[in-house]
């Protein structure tokens, strides 16, 4: 009985390993299949990896000469809108500037006017206080060292 037992544990491992050696035998055939497939297909992959190649360098040369283009594109368009927005702000301005602001001409010339006549006099003075300070000096009521304290003294108050 043990025999008996022991050649049927036999013959089914007999069959286990046929089974897997079939197996294995028919997973070759699909490895060596496709073995072929792929040296048939290594030309078709070699033209895929170029597409890729050619497909990436296409799109960032797309991608750069759109950034390049856009960018300029925005350049140029800020540079029309400021012209344009300074131009419309001069013939606003132009338009309402005599509206809106007094004609102040009159008073400028007044002012301009004033600022001469102070200016003439102030001329005056100085020629005048000049003239006195060496009138002084030649009278010899007044020393030489002393008229430059005194012009020294009147620079340094002229800038405060």
């Amino acid at each position: 009985m043990k025999e008996a037992y022991l050649q049927e544990k036999i013959r089914e491992l007999n069959y286990k390993i046929k089974q897997q050696m079939d197996l294995a035998t028919q997973l070759n055939q699909e490895l060596e299949t496709l073995k072929q497939d792929i040296k048939q297909h290594k030309h078709l992959i070699k033209q895929l990896k170029a597409f890729e190649t050619f497909k990436d360098t296409t799109i960032k040369e797309i991608n750069h000469t759109t950034q390049q283009t856009v960018t300029n594109t925005l350049k140029k368009t800020q540079k029309d809108l400021q012209k344009q927005l300074n131009a419309t702000l001069k013939t606003y301005l132009d338009t309402h500037q005599s509206q809106q602001i007094p004609d102040l001409t009159p008073q400028f010339t007044k002012l301009t006017k004033q600022l001469e006549d102070l200016t003439k006099t102030t001329n005056y003075t100085k020629n005048l206080l000049d003239l006195l300070i060496e009138r002084l000096i030649s009278d010899k009521q007044l020393a030489t060292e002393q008229a430059e304290i005194i012009k020294k003294r009147a620079q340094i108050r002229s800038k405060k």
